[in-house]
């Protein structure tokens, strides 16, 4: 499930489909699609809040793949 979020989270960010918002747009569409599939995401800081945007940051930028992101994002979903 974490593999369609990530893929989700990413293309909706780098389609740039609004003038501002779209990686904001694009994580709460991430998070409801595994909210809707019995999963979630839990961000236990501020730190890891920060690091996961920054992260998301990249990946758009192509700066990193998405499997890096991934690797990323795994660790913070968790089942409901």
């Amino acid at each position: 499930m974490g593999v369609l979020a990530c893929r989700l989270i990413v293309a909706l960010s780098r389609a740039h489909a609004f003038i501002q918002g779209n990686k904001r747009n694009a994580w709460l569409s991430g998070v409801m699609f595994l909210n809707i599939n019995g999963y979630d995401i839990v961000l236990p800081s501020i730190e890891a809040n920060q690091f996961i945007g920054e992260e998301m940051t990249k990946v758009i930028r192509r700066e990193v793949t998405e499997a890096v992101f991934l690797t990323h994002l795994d660790r913070f979903i968790v089942t409901l």
